[in-house]
């Protein structure tokens, strides 16, 4: 502690406020003197009430005010560690009592009515108005138009529109919500190992497998060209002139060196383009006809046999028929 600070001045915020208030004072013509006031107490009001406060609070100081007032007032005192030393009651030991002497609850507490304790009952809360009246200005008119419009439809059709009813809720009931449908059923084991056999051999190839469920598109003898990428806006410049000057000097200092060498060494050195290396996986004979994987197998024998029980083929939709929809 008590080390040393350095005195840079006063802050610059500081400088400038009062500047500011020098340019005022002289533009004004006055001197503005303040003077520090003692601040007024903010619980009690020039009336001499207590506004704005709980009322149990409320109660606590005007407990307190009676109680000043017959015993004198209540000055807690600070000591020099800041503690406030709070005036208690005398222990019960410096008391006499006489014989058995014991203090009963006289009255009760708190003092409330047979109502019960209205007293401290908290404010009502203002809310928004209710149950105020509503005029009555008749129906919609589109309401009406709709209503009108049901009874030209009824007329003329010889029908009662009737919805909502007990029988109109059995007519046009909807069968197929009465049986419990399993929306996800669990695959079967073969399923698993075959979809999980697709997912190693696309991670193994690095892509992605398509189920082809629609016949590829009518092409010409020229190839699918309405199926081609539009061509899109030239993105940098292309085919524009450019200067010729000269060869590269590092070619041209390559050239030398290789005319310089040749003299040394009394060679010519000549070289020839060969054809591109065969590719070494045409070497290998692989077998394009590998016999099928006892999961793939299974799962051709199982469709099968479904199939065969069913009576139908098992057809892949682009879309479900309209016969299965309704």
């Amino acid at each position: 502690m008590d080390y040393p600070v350095p005195n840079f001045g006063v802050d610059h915020d500081v400088l400038a406020n009062h500047n500011s208030l020098e340019i005022a004072e002289k533009q004004l013509g006055h001197k503005w003197t303040w003077v520090e006031h003692e601040k007024p107490d903010p619980v009690y009001y020039d009336d001499g009430t207590v506004k704005g406060l709980d009322s149990e609070i409320t109660h606590s100081l005007n407990s307190m005010a009676d109680q000043e007032a017959e015993k004198g007032a209540w000055n807690p005192v600070q000591n020099k560690d800041g503690d406030w030393i709070v005036p208690q009651a005398i222990d019960n030991r410096s008391y006499s009592y006489e014989g058995d002497a014991t203090f009963a609850q006289l009255e009760s507490d708190p003092i409330c009515n047979s109502a019960g304790c209205t007293q401290y009952e908290h404010p009502k809360e203002k809310t928004h108005p209710m149950d105020y009246p509503v005029p009555s200005f008749g129906a919609d008119p589109e309401m009406e138009t709709t209503h009108n419009s049901i009874a030209i439809s009824e007329k003329q059709v010889g029908h009662k529109l009737i919805m909502g009813t007990e029988e109109s809720k059995a007519q046009w009931h909807n069968v197929a919500k009465d049986t419990p449908y399993n929306f996800k059923p669990e695959l079967d084991h073969e399923m698993k190992v075959t979809a999980n056999n697709l997912d190693n051999a696309e991670a193994t190839l690095g892509t992605t497998m398509d189920i082809q469920t629609k016949d590829d598109p009518i092409c010409s003898s020229a190839g699918c060209t309405q199926y081609e990428w539009p061509k899109g806006p030239e993105g940098h410049p292309m085919d524009y002139f450019v200067p010729h000057f000269g060869a590269d000097p590092d070619m041209d200092a390559t050239v030398e060196s290789l005319a310089a060498a040749e003299k040394i060494k009394k060679h010519k050195w000549n070289f020839h383009f060969y054809d591109t290396p065969i590719n070494p996986a045409k070497k290998t004979l692989y077998d394009f006809n590998a016999p099928l994987a006892d999961d793939i197998r299974h799962s051709q024998d199982s469709l099968s046999q479904a199939e065969e029980t069913l009576g139908k083929p098992m057809v892949i939709w682009d879309e479900p028929p309209k016969e299965v929809v309704e």
